[in-house]
């Protein structure tokens, strides 16, 4: 799934857990990474169903094996071939 948080990010990554708090949805991801900054896309939208056509000038973090991410204001599935096009995409570190 892809996810945009109101205050976090977007995010993509294996949906676990979806629950409805006093602060909004929250949900819990597996293995996901967060999309820093992103090139060669109108927006996550296409991020989801296509990638990016940039790869070289994204920014995505390494993986984490779980996260709880709150105020989610939008979920996306997430295609096979958007899922190959970002995968490929290498960790972003400082």
């Amino acid at each position: 799934m892809l996810v945009r948080s109101n205050r976090a990010g977007v995010f993509i990554g294996f949906l676990k857990e979806k629950s409805y708090q006093p602060q909004g949805t929250v949900i819990v991801l597996k293995n996901s990474r967060n999309i820093y900054y992103w090139d060669g896309s109108a927006g996550i939208s296409q991020i989801a169903e296509k990638g990016v056509s940039k790869p070289e000038n994204c920014k995505i973090t390494i993986p984490v094996k779980e996260r709880e991410i709150s105020e989610i204001i939008e979920i996306i599935p997430v295609s096979v071939t958007a899922k190959i096009n970002l995968d490929k995409i290498q960790s972003w570190q400082k």
